[in-house]
């Protein structure tokens, strides 16, 4: 009875929070959007989520301000994800892994187009907008724009992976959903499901042989320094988007709509930028600190 009393109440908290947002909106005041960013802020994706949020408000004329909460602050992807659906968060970054566990419609033809350049999956994108947006519609969510796909590695502290082919039977540690999993059963490695924190300590205790990242976040990791070995390969291409709630989304006027697409589209072409810069301050660090293999072949 005690939780359904504290439920109740954090309903109807959450519904005259969305309700005040909406009058501002309306009568064109000053409003703040919260962003849920999952990597600290020296991340790429990152320092695209904060250009996003710093032109919206100049383009604005002040009125739209965004307050990101780096670092995952605000939850896991899926919880986020599961937030904004009910606008408990304003707008996410997430990765299309994530997204198509809610949107699973798109979720066959996505397999599909993993195996694709980032080139083609950024084309793909732009020409289908209007069908991921109905898509994600259905499920309370508008993807305002998508960036593009990092590298992806396999890193760990003891096993030798020179190949994507040598991954065969080897234990590989993701976060699970429903595209990571196919992925790497199609490398017939097996996935398993990384439950702990303590992602050093799945390697070293043999609960996974290597973990499957995107590369920008293995690079400001926690457990970067004690790793020894690390593949680099675009076998597969997972972009992030910027997802907002269909709820907040739909109290802005069109004109307000279109400014904050236009911001999320010029904030992916930033970051196309803070990626490659990123990379380059990165890599050569990496190379020399760590035994780095790459295997450029799908």
């Amino acid at each position: 009875m005690q939780k359904l009393f504290f439920y109740i109440i954090f309903v109807f908290t959450l519904t005259g929070f969305i309700s005040c947002k909406k009058e501002t909106v309306e009568n064109g005041k000053q409003i703040v959007l919260r962003f849920s960013e999952p990597m600290p802020s020296e991340h790429p994706s990152a320092a695209a989520s904060s250009y996003f949020a710093d032109i919206v408000k100049q383009r604005s004329g002040q009125r739209i301000n965004i307050k990101i909460y780096f670092n995952g602050q605000l939850g896991t992807q899926e919880e986020v994800l599961d937030q904004i659906q009910f606008a408990g968060i304003d707008i996410g970054r997430v990765n299309i892994s994530f997204l198509l566990e809610k949107v699973q419609s798109f979720s066959l033809k996505f397999q599909e187009l993993m195996y694709a350049s980032p080139k083609e999956i950024a084309s793909y994108f732009q020409e289908n907008q209007t069908f991921l947006t109905f898509e994600c519609q259905t499920e309370k969510l508008i993807p305002l724009g998508t960036l593009h796909p990092d590298l992806r590695c396999f890193y760990s502290d003891s096993t030798l992976i020179p190949s994507v082919s040598e991954l065969k039977k080897r234990r590989i540690g993701i976060f699970e959903n429903r595209i990571l999993t196919f992925a790497i059963k199609k490398l017939e490695a097996v996935p398993v499901n990384i439950i702990s924190a303590d992602i050093y300590g799945s390697l070293i205790n043999g609960y996974m042989d290597a973990r499957e990242a995107a590369l920008c976040d293995f690079l400001i990791g926690d457990e970067y320094p004690f790793i020894n070995y690390v593949l680099i390969t675009p076998y597969i291409s997972l972009p992030d988007l910027f997802i907002m709630s269909a709820e907040v989304f739909s109290d802005f006027s069109s004109t307000d709509k279109d400014l904050l697409i236009k911001c999320a589209e010029d904030a992916g072409k930033y970051y196309v930028y803070r990626q490659k810069q990123f990379l380059e301050n990165k890599l050569p660090a990496l190379e020399k600190e760590k035994t780095v293999y790459e295997d450029f072949i799908k």
